[in-house]
């Protein structure tokens, strides 16, 4: 579960792999966010807020909408498709 999904031509899915963001921890208050780009492949991670050198950056695995759901919410949907 390391790929991204982004909308594709004829409400296709695309999936796409970032070697190096695929390795960000997930936060429900993250410090960064993937903004999607019209070529999936070109999407960039963008800071949400100036981050400290010694900080870990951090990303919500869930769509953004989830974040505005409760926590046992959240916390299901982690533990059932990420296992924690």
């Amino acid at each position: 579960q390391n790929a991204f999904s982004f909308p594709g031509q004829d409400c296709r899915r695309n999936d796409v792999l970032f070697p190096t963001i695929a390795r960000l921890n997930h936060s429900c208050t993250p410090n960064a966010v993937i903004v999607p780009c019209e070529q999936p492949q070109d999407s960039q991670l963008v800071a949400l807020r100036p981050i400290a050198e010694d900080e870990t950056v951090e990303i919500c695995y869930c769509p953004t909408q989830y974040l505005l759901r409760s926590t046992e919410h959240r916390r299901a949907v982690l533990e059932k498709k990420w296992g924690f």
